[in-house]
C-alpha cells in the first residue's frame, strides 16, 4: 500500500468517527485498540495503525505517513517537529481540522512523489 494510500485510508476511518485522548475508542465510548473490531472512533494515529492493519509492513508505513502529518502540521503551525497526537488532542480541536490536515498530508506525499 502506498503512504498516499496509507492516509487516504486513515482519513476515512476519522471520517468515520474521530476521538482524542485515546488511539480508538468503540460505539459507546469506551477506549479500545485502534485494531479492535469494536473500534469506531480513531485519533490520528490510531487511524494510521487501522489503516496499515495486517501489513507485514504496516509499522513502517504508518511511520512514513506520520512523517507526512508532521511535515503538513509543520507547514499549518510553523513549529519544528510537531508531534501529530498533541496537535489531535489539544483541547478545541475539531473534527474538520483534522480532516483538513490529511488532505495537507496527502499533497505533501503526492508533491514528494511518495511510493511512485
Amino acid at each position: 500500500m502506498a503512504t498516499r494510500d496509507v492516509l487516504r485510508a486513515a482519513k476515512a476511518f476519522v471520517e468515520q468517527g474521530w476521538t482524542q485522548g485515546v488511539s480508538a475508542r468503540d460505539a459507546e465510548g469506551y477506549p479500545v485498540g485502534a485494531t479492535y473490531a469494536s473500534a469506531t472512533q480513531f485519533c490520528v494515529v490510531g487511524a494510521l495503525e487501522r489503516a496499515t492493519m495486517g501489513d507485514p509492513l504496516g509499522y513502517r508505513r504508518a511511520c512514513d505517513a506520520q512523517m507526512y502529518m508532521r511535515i503538513a502540521l509543520e507547514e499549518r503551525t510553523h513549529i519544528d517537529s510537531p508531534s501529530v497526537s498533541n496537535y489531535n488532542d489539544k483541547a478545541n480541536r475539531t473534527k474538520a481540522e483534522i480532516l483538513s490536515l490529511f488532505d495537507e498530508a496527502i499533497l505533501v506525499a503526492e508533491k514528494d512523489g511518495a511510493d511512485k
